[in-house]
C-alpha cells in the first residue's frame, strides 16, 4: 500500500509539473512581448454600449446619483437621475464624471441627455454630444470647474418651481427639447 501511495504521489506531482511547464512554454512562445507578471483581473473598458450593458456601465461608474431611468436609442443615451441628498457641486461633479467618459471612451455614443431631479421643484437637463469634445479638450479639465463644463461646454438648463409659477410645467419646458420620455412630477 505504501509503494502505491508513493507512486500515486509521484505521478500526480510529475503531471502537475509537466502541465505547468507546457503552460509556461505556450505563454512564452505565443506572447513573447508580454511581461511574465501580468495581473489576473484587469479592468475592462467598455467601448460599445448596448441596452443590455448600459446599466452595468452606469453602475461601474460608481456615481452617487440615483438612476431612475436609462435608455439607449440610435447612439443616444437618455438618463433620468435624482440627486436629493447631494449638494449642487456634488451633483455637478457626478454629472461630469458620468458624461465625459461616456462621450470620450464609448465609440457608439454620439449624444448624452441627462435629466436630474435635484430638489423638489428644481431639475436640471444636460445635453452633451461628441461635437462638444473639441471644446472640452482645448481647455484642460482641471482649469474648468464642473459648473463651467456643464454650462459652458455642454448645454445645461435649469427648471425650477418659478418657471412653473409662470404657468409652465416641467413637461412643457422640456417639450421644446423633444425629450423622449414623460417626466414624472417631482
Amino acid at each position: 500500500m505504501r509503494s502505491f501511495l508513493v507512486r500515486w504521489f509521484a505521478a500526480v506531482l510529475l503531471s502537475t509539473v509537466l502541465a505547468l511547464m507546457i503552460s509556461w512554454m505556450c505563454s512564452r512562445t505565443l506572447f513573447p512581448d508580454n511581461p511574465p507578471t501580468k495581473p489576473v483581473f484587469k479592468e475592462e473598458k467598455v467601448h460599445r454600449l448596448t441596452n443590455e450593458n448600459l446599466v452595468d456601465y452606469l453602475v461601474s461608474r460608481q456615481i452617487k446619483l440615483t438612476i431612475q431611468r436609462a435608455d439607449l436609442r440610435q447612439q443616444n443615451v437618455y438618463l433620468e437621475l435624482t440627486a436629493f441628498r447631494q449638494t449642487k457641486p456634488e451633483m455637478e461633479h457626478e454629472m461630469v464624471r458620468l458624461i465625459c467618459p461616456m462621450l470620450e471612451q464609448v465609440e457608439n455614443i454620439n449624444r448624452v441627455e441627462v435629466l436630474v431631479h435635484f430638489r423638489p421643484g428644481e431639475s436640471y437637463f444636460v445635453e452633451a454630444g461628441k461635437e462638444d469634445l473639441p471644446a472640452l479638450q482645448k481647455a484642460p479639465m482641471k482649469a474648468l470647474s464642473d459648473q463651467e463644463i456643464l454650462e459652458g461646454v455642454f448645454e445645461m438648463t435649469r427648471f425650477s418651481s418659478r418657471s412653473r409659477d409662470e404657468g409652465k410645467t416641467l413637461e412643457e419646458c422640456l417639450s421644446t427639447k423633444k425629450v423622449w420620455y414623460t417626466i414624472r412630477s417631482v
